[in-house]
């Protein structure tokens, strides 16, 4: 099986999501639907192609992460018999700096009564956006 690119689907006529270009009220719905589709498409041909989670997370981040313009993700999941979080998958743009980052997190088990951005996000359930994680004094990595 290969990979089809946004370029040789229906997507590629929905086109991409550029914020510098000015659109359309329009054209911003359009692109975000293209944006959600490529994502979903990316997903679920990463989750096909793996035997599980961990397998698929480090495939399913980069999907995430390459659609969005992001430098870096992780994927975290709870490890029940413990009542931790575990990084179970990351990517990174080719940066040393990225990947060093990457490396230190993903050897983080992640409790409950630890501090943090990762704990902040798991206790309210809710997603944690920062522009600027030197400038968050929660960050201590």
């Amino acid at each position: 099986m290969r990979d089809i690119t946004p370029s040789e689907s229906v997507l590629a006529e929905l086109g991409t999501y550029e914020p510098a270009l000015g659109m359309t009220a329009d054209q911003l719905r359009r692109s975000r639907t293209a944006q959600r589709l490529v994502i979903e498409h990316g997903v679920t041909g990463a989750l096909s192609r793996s035997f599980d989670l961990r397998e698929a997370a480090p495939l399913i981040v980069r999907v995430v992460c390459d659609e969005l313009g992001w430098t870096c993700g992780a994927c975290w999941v709870d490890e029940a018999q413990d009542d931790s979080l575990v990084c179970v998958g990351s990517w990174g743009a080719e940066d040393p700096r990225v990947h060093a980052f990457l490396d230190a997190m993903s050897g983080i088990r992640q409790s409950p009564t630890q501090g943090g951005l990762v704990r902040r996000s798991w206790l309210s359930g809710q997603p944690v956006w920062l522009r600027d994680v030197i400038a968050e004094p929660s960050f201590t990595r």
